[in-house]
């Protein structure tokens, strides 16, 4: 697992330059590519008293805040950059721009994806998410596994039912399926989440 997965954290599409991002939470800087500028994936990192500390990856220098620097204290919701493309010490993420980010607990990854389902449904109206993961990569005649038990709904409600409805007309009733692609090319399955209430995402 450790040796396909290189980081425990959820990358955000975002157009580069244009979304403000600001800090989770009180905290000191821990990690900052100012003020000498471009640092690999231009990291900034913030540690709150309890060894809470989350990153941003991909900022662009110039959007950087000129007070995020290592050891200065910033507020929660403090601007801290706007978002970027820069990896390995240039704007190079042409084809991928996105906001990459991570929690760590005294040395210890934790997952950030509750706490952004946590954050959507206080600010959207939505009962339940279909989630069927990003793309998936495989030679002709491989399987894929897709996984769709990553969906969520409020408290009050419950999922029922989880259907994939696949590019060659197949339904599939259950959450996770395998799928083989014969020859070459780009696929787009579809997945259907029913709550026991009725309220559907796809």
């Amino acid at each position: 697992f450790n040796q396909l997965y290189y980081h425990r954290g959820e990358d955000l599409g975002a157009i580069p330059d244009k979304l403000d991002v600001g800090a989770w939470m009180d905290g000191q800087v821990t990690r900052s590519p100012l003020p000498t500028g471009n640092i690999g994936s231009n990291s900034i990192a913030i540690k709150n008293k309890n060894g809470l500390e989350f990153y941003f990856s991909h900022c662009n220098t110039e959007s950087i805040d000129t007070g995020i620097l290592v050891g200065r204290q910033v507020k929660k919701g403090q601007h801290v950059a706007k978002t970027g493309m820069t990896w390995n010490g240039q704007k190079s993420q042409n084809n991928d721009p996105h906001l990459h980010t991570e929690i760590d607990y005294n040395g210890y990854q934790i997952s950030t994806y509750p706490y952004f389902v946590e954050a959507y449904f206080r600010k959207y109206d939505d009962k339940v998410l279909a989630v069927a993961g990003g793309y998936r990569f495989a030679n002709v005649g491989d399987s894929i596994e897709l996984d769709a038990t990553r969906s969520v709904c409020r408290d009050n409600e419950k999922i029922v039912s989880y259907q994939w409805k696949l590019h060659n007309g197949e339904i599939i009733n259950k959450p996770i399926i395998k799928v083989k692609y014969e020859s070459a090319g780009y696929y787009s399955e579809e997945l259907i989440v029913t709550t026991e209430n009725g309220d559907v995402d796809k």
